[in-house]
C-alpha cells in the first residue's frame, strides 16, 4: 500500500476556489474603479496626477493577484489530473 494519499476532489474545489478569487478581484477592480475615475475628474492640478498614478498602482497589483490566483488554480487543476497509479504499485517488499 503507498503511503501518499491523493484528494483529487479537495485539489479539484481548491481550484475553484482560487478561480472564484480571481473573479472576485476582478469584479472589485471594475466597481471600485469607476468611482475613483470620476472622483478624478472633479480634483485639480497636481491632485488629479497624483491620484491617477495611485488608481494605475492599485489597478496594477489587483491584477497581478487576479493573475496569479488563476495561476495557481490552473496548476491545481494540472496536478489533480495526472496519474497516481504508480505510486500505489507495490514494492518489492510487500510483494
Amino acid at each position: 500500500m503507498s503511503i501518499y494519499k491523493v484528494d483529487t476532489e479537495s485539489i479539484i474545489a481548491l481550484s475553484r476556489l482560487l478561480h472564484v478569487g480571481a473573479n472576485a478581484v476582478d469584479q472589485t477592480m471594475r466597481q471600485s474603479a469607476a468611482p475613483a475615475l470620476r472622483k478624478i475628474v472633479f480634483q485639480r492640478g497636481a491632485d488629479v496626477f497624483a491620484t491617477a498614478q495611485r488608481l494605475a498602482d492599485a489597478l496594477r497589483r489587483m491584477n497581478t493577484l487576479k493573475n496569479d490566483l488563476n495561476i495557481m488554480g490552473d496548476a491545481l487543476k494540472v496536478v489533480a489530473a495526472v496519474s497516481y497509479t504508480h505510486l500505489t504499485l507495490p514494492t518489492n517488499r510487500e510483494v
